[in-house]
This record gives structure tokens, sequence and C-alpha cells, in this order.
């Protein structure tokens, strides 16, 4: 019983681990992506407006 659940516990942790830094990447991205089109909405309004 303890075999198993050491042999399995660490790869429930890698797992959390990846599946937190994918999710961690693509808010970043989100988070890039929205700020960058910011400046850029502003700059279409300010030009067509």
């Amino acid at each position: 019983m303890t075999k198993s659940g050491e042999n399995i516990s660490p790869l429930i942790g890698a797992g959390v681990v990846s599946l937190l830094i994918v999710l961690f990447r693509t808010y970043t991205d989100i988070i890039v992506l929205s700020a960058a089109s910011v400046p850029v909405f502003a700059a279409i309004l300010y030009t067509t407006g």
C-alpha cells in the first residue's frame, strides 16, 4: 500500500505542476496580448475618431 502511494503521489504532483505551468503560460499570453491590444485600439480610435 505504501509503495503504491509513494509511486503515485510524485506522478500526481508532476501532473499538477505541469498543468499549473501550462495555465500560467496561457494566462501570461492572454495578459500580454490584451496589454498590447489596448494601445492598438486606442490608436485606431484616435485616428478614425
